[in-house]
C-alpha cells in the first residue's frame, strides 16, 4: 500500500491521491514480473498474490497465496514525491518495497529484500500528475524493474544463460 506523499500525513491521504492521479503501486508490477521470473527460472506454479490496497501494509508480513506453491509478495510500505530543498517546483519520487518470496506450504519466507529507490531526475508536479500519471507511473515502473534485477542477482546470483540455437540453425 502506498505511504506518505510530500506533505500529506496519512496513508488514506496519500492512497487517495495516487488514485485521482492514476499512481499505480510499483509493488503490483514488482510482484507480476518476479513470479513470472521465479517460475520460467524454477518451473514452479504461479500463484497469484492476493492484492488489499485497502488495508494498512505491514512490510514484515507477506500476503498469503496457496498452500502448494512458492509465490511473490510485494509491499510498497512508503512512497513518495520529495520536493528539492534548493527549488520547491521539483520534485523527485521515492519508493520502498519489501519483496519476498515465500514458501506457500508453512509461509515460511525463503528470500527477502528491502529495495529503495530515488529517481535521478526531477519533475514538476504537474507532470508528474498529467495524463493520469503516466510520467510517474514510467518512473515507478523502471524503479520496479531495478528492484526485479536486484532480488535476483542477490538471492538467485547471475541470471541463467540463453539458450544457444544447435548448430545450422
Amino acid at each position: 500500500m502506498f505511504g506518505g506523499l510530500g506533505g500529506l500525513a496519512t496513508a488514506s491521504a496519500a492512497q487517495t491521491y495516487a488514485s485521482d492521479h492514476g499512481i499505480i503501486d510499483p509493488a503490483i508490477h514488482i510482484q507480476d514480473r518476479l513470479a513470472q521470473r521465479v517460475h520460467e527460472r524454477f518451473g514452479n506454479p504461479i500463484s497469484p498474490t492476493p492484492r488489499d490496497m485497502t488495508a494498512p501494509a505491514d512490510p514484515a508480513k507477506p500476503s498469503v497465496g496457496e498452500p502448494d506453491a512458492i509465490y511473490v509478495s510485494a509491499v510498497t510500505y512508503t512512497w513518495f514525491e520529495r520536493y528539492l530543498s534548493f527549488d520547491w517546483s521539483h520534485f523527485a519520487l521515492d519508493a520502498n518495497v519489501m519483496i519476498a518470496l515465500v514458501d506457500g506450504a508453512d509461509n515460511a519466507i525463503l528470500a527477502k529484500y528491502d529495495c529503495r529507490k530515488s529517481s535521478k531526475e526531477t519533475h514538476t508536479l504537474a507532470e508528474l500528475e498529467a495524463d493520469h500519471g503516466a510520467l510517474a507511473n514510467k518512473i515507478l515502473t523502471e524503479m520496479g524493474d531495478a528492484c526485479v534485477s536486484e532480488f535476483e542477482a542477490a538471492n538467485f546470483g547471475a541470471a541463467p544463460a540463453a539458450a544457444k540455437p544447435a548448430a545450422g540453425q
